[in-house]
């Protein structure tokens, strides 16, 4: 006991110490068998004293051990978890793809892109040739724009037939429509400055859906006449009878820049008494108080642009005859002309446009 006191007594304790030293010293670890023979034997060279691994050593080892074992164990983890997500991804996609629907997409595109089906190869042999066949056998077959009457409805570019628009063959006939009545009036003349000719020449207008989607598109909005329409009088009012669908409807009045178109619009649902139909804003004229120069005779202008107005009158209701039949007619000629008249008799202007509730 005495010598192993004393062997121990040089072992410094504390992080420099080695708990391992003092297991040796104390005769509870034994020397390797190789260091041990050759002391016992006393063979071979003096052997220096071994070197122990201090406490620190020995705890900063464990410590990498540890790090490495909880690396290794979220890595599993992390496999685990990624092979989950791979066998949950493959589920989606067992139970969302069908393997019939995926054989005919396929023969579908070898039978449209190659001309023999059972060759799974192509050969070309400059750049212009693949352009030209992906050209022939890709953009023009595949990507078409809709044609009407192929018995295929496609929207947003193939729509319910109403009035000059849709598709009536493809898509059927617009049940929801509402009969309207647009009278559209210009007076050119008395203006201080500009000759009738000049105002007249400038102004155009139309009839036009204000639709949101198509703007999105890119398209321009949906306009009942394929062409704005122009005046060819210095005093007329143009009358139109059109079927509209549900939507923010506006007349569009272009190059008006002396205020001297004005209208109203009125709902012909009634057959027999067209109702006006309130417009935003309202749609006016200016005013003016000078007298036209051109007309010398302001009471034989006035008759006369009133007789023009009642003409244009009875030309657009008698296309309503068919339909509406000849007491709407009679109807819509009355309500109208006196509306037209009352307009024609001067002081009249214009607005850029109205917004009218379809």
């Amino acid at each position: 006991m005495e010598g192993d006191a004393g062997g121990s007594r040089g072992i410094a304790a504390g992080p420099k110490g080695s708990v391992l030293a003092e297991r040796y010293a104390r005769g509870e670890l034994r020397a390797p068998p190789a260091a041990a023979a050759a002391a016992a034997t006393g063979r071979g060279a003096p052997q220096p004293p071994p070197r122990f691994p201090t406490n620190e050593e020995v705890v900063k080892a464990l410590q990498e051990r540890v790090e490495t074992t909880v690396d290794l164990c979220r890595n599993y983890r992390h496999a685990a978890w990624y092979m989950l997500f791979v066998a949950l991804y493959m589920v989606v996609l067992y139970f969302q793809a069908s393997s019939f629907h995926a054989a005919e997409v396929v023969s579908t595109l070898k039978r449209e892109l190659l001309e023999d089906p059972a060759v799974n190869t192509l050969a070309f042999a400059s750049g212009d040739q693949v352009l030209a066949y992906l050209g022939n056998h890709v953009l023009r077959p595949i990507w078409t724009d809709p044609v009407c009457g192929d018995g295929r409805c496609e929207p947003p570019w193939e729509f319910p037939a109403w009035g000059p628009f849709g598709c009536r063959a493809d898509c059927g006939r617009q049940p929801n429509v509402s009969p309207v009545i647009v009278a559209v009036t210009g007076n050119f003349l008395g203006h201080a400055s500009l000759s009738p000719r000049t105002l007249m020449a400038a102004v155009r207008w139309n009839l036009c859906l204000a639709d949101p989607a198509r703007r999105r598109r890119g398209g321009a909005d949906l306009c009942w006449f394929e062409t704005d329409q122009t005046f060819s009088q210095y005093q007329e009012t143009q009358i139109q009878s059109v079927t509209l669908v549900p939507g923010t409807w506006y007349v569009r009045v272009l190059g008006d820049y002396a205020g001297r178109v004005s209208g109203s619009v009125h709902d012909a649902v009634n057959e027999t008494n067209p109702t006006p139909m309130a417009t935003q804003p309202v749609w006016d004229s200016c005013l003016t108080r000078r007298s036209s120069p051109a007309a010398t005779d302001g009471s034989t202008t006035n008759d006369s642009a009133a007789a023009s107005t009642a003409r244009r009158l009875q030309e657009a209701i008698g296309r309503l005859r068919s339909a509406a039949g000849e007491e709407r007619a009679r109807g819509l000629l009355e309500s109208a002309l006196l509306e037209a008249v009352s307009n024609s008799g001067g002081g009249s202007g214009s607005s850029s446009g109205v917004a009218v509730a379809g």
